[in-house]
């Protein structure tokens, strides 16, 4: 039986299964005994991966990513965050959603280490985040525990992450993706909130999908109109519109 340590809570973790990475690399999957999160053996083969910020094969990229800004832009309303806060975008590849919430009023930022944005009108000071945006970016961390340091670093009062949680799937789950090799962690929920636990933050996760860390706990309304939206529910626009004219009558809310 081989074993390893979970890259993000150390505690033991078994083999389970082998995919093939990039067609080539017999690659080894561990689960975790504490946290259940799935990892890869130690990525040795991303240096072949990230060659293009965008996957050859990754034909949903564009839409993914206005889906994403939609959700942010629920997100905003629904948690009262004002205009001149600043929105970043943790390891946002191309920059598309910063743009689209600059084009829509927001002081929203792109930062990405190893790609470069064709939007760089505007670069990012390093002022304190009021919301860190990292979708699409936690099944790709090497070393999770060491590398969403610099995620909750500046305490955000909320991080909004989108990753598709491990719930047992079996080694045909197309996200485990070995065709690309990107994909090289997935985390449970038990995962999720011990990210929490350790950063001080509450966690909200509305779908198997989305997660939300807020510093501080959500409201009632704010979790069921956001699981609303995010499960498809309830438009997007609708809440939003309601929300501009409920706070014309409530302020409070």
């Amino acid at each position: 039986m081989t074993m390893e340590p979970c890259r993000l809570c150390q505690a033991e973790a078994e083999e389970i299964f082998r995919l093939p990475i990039l067609g080539k690399y017999d690659v080894r999957y561990f689960r975790c005994s504490d946290c259940g999160s799935i990892e890869t053996e130690k990525p040795y083969w991303l240096n072949e991966v990230y060659t293009d910020p965008i996957q050859p094969e990754d034909r949903e990229y564009l839409r993914r990513n206005i889906w994403i800004f939609d959700n942010v832009m629920l997100l905003l309303d629904v948690l009262k965050i004002p205009a001149d806060a600043v929105i970043l975008d943790f390891g946002g590849g191309l920059g598309i959603v910063p743009r689209l919430l600059r084009e829509h009023g927001r002081n929203a930022y792109n930062f990405d280490a190893y790609a470069v944005s064709p939007f760089r009108d505007v670069t990012w000071n390093g002022d304190k985040p009021t919301m860190v945006i990292n979708a699409e970016l936690f099944e790709h961390l090497p070393e999770p525990a060491q590398d969403i340091e610099g995620i909750f670093r500046d305490t955000p009062d909320f991080v909004y992450t989108r990753t598709w949680r491990y719930r047992g799937e079996k080694p045909d789950w197309p996200y485990f993706g070995p065709e690309h090799g990107a994909h090289v962690f997935f985390y449970t929920d038990r995962a999720m909130e011990k990210i929490a636990e350790r950063f001080g933050y509450h966690v909200f996760m509305p779908n198997e999908l989305d997660t939300l860390f807020a510093r501080r706990p959500l409201t009632g309304l704010q979790r069921r109109l956001i699981g609303a939206a995010f499960n498809n529910k309830i438009p997007r626009r609708v809440i939003r519109k309601g929300l501009k004219g409920a706070r014309r009558l409530v302020p409070s809310l």
